[in-house]
């Protein structure tokens, strides 16, 4: 298993309606990637202060290596 890590810095005008589609299209292509297994999204709710603005994040966990690098060079992945 793989996971891939990705850490978010959402412009101020983009709200909690447009980041959860973001979300939820995100979600969708496990549907459409072979290998492309559970997705889970968050803020950073971290009182340490290492952040750098980062204010969400999500993970992806993949089946194996290969898969992810499938992933990566997806068209619905670039399109996302």
């Amino acid at each position: 298993m793989i996971r891939h890590c990705v850490f978010v810095r959402f412009r101020h005008d983009v709200d909690a309606s447009e980041r959860a589609a973001i979300h939820a299209d995100l979600e969708a292509l496990r549907w459409a990637i072979e290998g492309m297994d559970k997705v889970q999204f968050s803020a950073n709710v971290s009182p340490e202060p290492f952040a750098r603005g980062f204010s969400h994040g999500f993970t992806i966990d993949f089946r194996d290596a290969a898969a992810r690098d499938a992933y990566l060079v997806h068209e619905a992945h670039q399109r996302a």
